[in-house]
């Protein structure tokens, strides 16, 4: 009787999966695009490929009952904030359903295996001063860039700014930092994979991630090379924060470094 529920559920889950695919596939092959680099066709293809994989491990996986509401609410906020990524409505909601589903499982599979209950109040106030110390230097930038240009003129364009740096800071270190450790350690049953394995999974395909539209439409170039080492450098920096301290630390210098590198 059980065998037949799992295997109901899981026919459920595969139904959704096909439908997310029949719809990348509708997407990639039949609506006309535009052809260069800025309309980041391949990369949204991609990343839809990545939402279908996380919210369908994410509803196969977690045990909502296990998640307090708290943190259920966390989920949402993330949620939110990373569906802020694009001005291109249906990609923003697909990406706020995404970050919702990776930030839950990330929290699920903590719980789980019982990660970070040793934290203490002194590791949690060394966090908050980081990500402290982060916003002082991102309103001493605004400062700078309000400085150089009429407020009123750029008002509307730093507001832009703004929410599509904390869409992707939220919505890429739930993905790439927070779902991505968690899956490994689920498939580790619970051990730690190697340093050089974590900061791999963590950094490269997020590098090339963001070259891909470049690489496609202007060919293997210096400047698609030395575009994927300094995002594969930030990548590290944010994994590193990630890892040794927490990702709302890597959230805020992500946001930080989109904010710098969009302005």
């Amino acid at each position: 009787m059980i065998k037949g529920k799992r295997m109901k559920k899981n026919g459920k889950l595969w139904a959704i999966f096909f439908i997310i695919v029949i719809f990348i596939i509708n997407y990639c092959f039949l609506i006309p695009r535009k052809e260069d680099v800025f309309s980041k066709y391949y990369t949204y293809g991609i990343f839809l490929i990545i939402y279908a994989v996380i919210i369908v491990f994410s509803l196969k996986n977690i045990d909502i009952k296990k998640v307090s509401k708290k943190k259920r609410g966390i989920a949402i906020i993330a949620g939110i904030l990373g569906s802020m990524v694009t001005t291109i409505p249906w990609m923003g909601i697909l990406t706020g359903i995404c970050t919702f589903f990776a930030c839950l499982y990330g929290f699920y599979i903590n719980i789980v295996y019982e990660i970070g209950k040793t934290r203490d109040r002194n590791y949690i106030l060394d966090n908050f001063k980081i990500i402290f110390e982060g916003l002082i230097f991102y309103m001493i930038i605004l400062y700078f860039k309000l400085l150089s240009e009429k407020a009123i003129d750029s008002s509307a364009s730093i507001g832009i700014t703004n929410f599509t740096a904390i869409g992707a800071g939220v919505s890429e270190e739930m993905i790439f930092r927070w779902f991505l450790p968690a899956f490994m350690l689920q498939i580790n049953k619970g051990e730690e994979v190697s340093s050089f394995l974590y900061y791999s999974m963590v950094t490269v395909p997020f590098a090339l991630l963001h070259v891909i539209d470049m690489v496609v439409w202007q060919g293997i170039t210096m400047e698609a090379f030395f575009y994927v080492i300094s995002t594969l450098m930030i990548a590290l920096l944010l994994a590193v924060l990630a890892k040794k301290r927490d990702v709302s630390v890597a959230i805020v210098f992500h946001f930080i470094f989109d904010f710098i590198r969009i302005i």
